[in-house]
């Protein structure tokens, strides 16, 4: 229940978290999960977002609106919402531009490295016996990730299997998958294919090529279908996948959208139906791709914080070992040190080269940047324990007040 007399710094506190979620979302590999974890809001996440269950949802279609206030925790999902939707409008461009130089991005990952590893000690620290399940527990959670964020990385490094004629401005730098000589884009899926369609960058009977360069076909041939009713089940399944994923400490969100073959759908149907907005047109299309995905993210954030407060009631140091599993399988996605190259996304030749990891790297340690690095994840770690410190310290003040 979320009483109406709770002052309001709580609600500037829950925005704040909501904020620090947002960009959670916004840097690849970092789950909002981790940050609800290491900001200590967890617990309250899945409390809240649990009220809104199954009587709610009647008590609202009822018009019983005094009961739906009294049972939902409305205002503090609505105020962590709205956090997490302003950080996304408001550091969209910025962290796109820190992402997008080499240097910076190590520094951030850094950071967050650092932060991830001190909410690891502390989540580890909270299990007083490690009996074989607990272990048991910690390898399944660790191995869940590696394998998740292996499959993705893998996926977003390969692309698709066929290549397009798009005409690109010279630039300064060469890319993997442009030939500035013949004009072929590779690494196109036939979900990408669908996009472009829709937009108008290709049309039917653009010519469509295999990896080798050679002609196969015309893009009418080879292209998914970019339309969608309102309740599409497969995204909807993807959407409840993914809002798990996002619960989770360790993976993303995007990973799973990424895995399930409907990111670069989902992410374009956002762009194209914004864009639209703002010219006063309303894109029915995106639209009902959106409206399926958030379908999907209701039921599972409902059914998901409900299993995981339950496991954590019921069987809390199993359920820790699991969740600090999943951390320690995910370090590896936000490891500050990569080999990078200069791509162009098929969805984003708005924007330009992309700035694309490979594979991770040892750094060199006589370089000021990996000391730089370092400075960042103790920083990290300095952080979270200074804002654990404080938070005991202020249970303690209440307990003796």
């Amino acid at each position: 229940m979320d009483s109406p007399a709770k002052p309001l710094f709580h609600r500037w506190k829950v925005f704040f978290f909501g904020l620090c979620m947002g960009v959670a979302d916004l840097i690849p590999g970092i789950s909002g999960g981790t940050i609800a974890f290491i900001m200590g809001f967890y617990t309250p996440l899945l409390e809240g977002l649990k009220t809104f269950n199954l009587e709610a949802i009647r008590l609202l279609l009822t018009g019983r609106w005094r009961d739906f206030n009294e049972q939902v925790a409305w205002r503090f999902i609505l105020t962590l919402i709205t956090g997490i939707g302003c950080s996304i409008i408001c550091f969209a461009s910025l962290f796109h531009h820190i992402l997008q130089d080499p240097s910076y991005r190590v520094f951030l990952y850094a950071f967050f490295m650092g932060l991830i590893f001190a909410s690891l000690v502390f989540c580890m620290r909270q299990i007083r016996q490690w009996e074989w399940k607990n272990i048991a527990g910690l390898i399944l959670g660790g191995l869940i990730t590696f394998f998740m964020t292996e499959s993705s990385l893998k996926q977003s490094a390969d692309g698709g299997p066929y290549a397009i004629q798009v005409e690109i401005e010279a630039a300064k730098q060469s890319f993997k998958n442009y030939d500035h000589h013949t004009h072929l884009l590779t690494g196109i899926t036939q979900q990408s294919l669908g996009v472009l369609l829709s937009q108008g960058i290709i049309d039917e009977d653009s010519p469509v090529y295999n990896l080798q360069k050679h002609l196969i076909g015309i893009a009418g041939e080879f292209a998914l279908p970019n339309s969608f009713s309102f309740f599409n089940s497969w995204l909807i399944f993807c959407g409840a996948l993914a809002v798990c994923a996002l619960l989770l400490p360790g993976i993303s969100g995007s990973y799973i959208l990424t895995f399930m073959g409907v990111y670069p759908l989902v992410m374009e149907a956002l762009v194209d139906f914004i864009h639209h907005l703002k010219a006063g047109v309303f894109y029915f299309e995106g639209f009902a791709i959106l409206s399926s995905l958030g379908i999907g993210i209701l039921i599972g954030a409902v059914a998901f914080s409900r299993t995981v407060t339950r496991l954590l009631h019921s069987y809390p140091e199993m359920t820790l070992s699991i969740l600090s599993g999943f951390m320690i399988g995910a370090v590896r996605s936000v490891w500050p040190f990569w080999a990078y190259e200069y791509t162009l996304m098929p969805l984003k030749l708005h924007k330009g080269a992309q700035l694309i990891p490979l594979h991770p790297l040892m750094p060199a340690w006589n370089s000021p940047e990996t000391w730089q690095a370092c400075l960042c994840a103790i920083s990290g770690i300095v952080l979270f324990f200074a804002l654990e410190s404080l938070s005991a310290h202020k249970k303690r003040t209440r307990s003796t007040g």
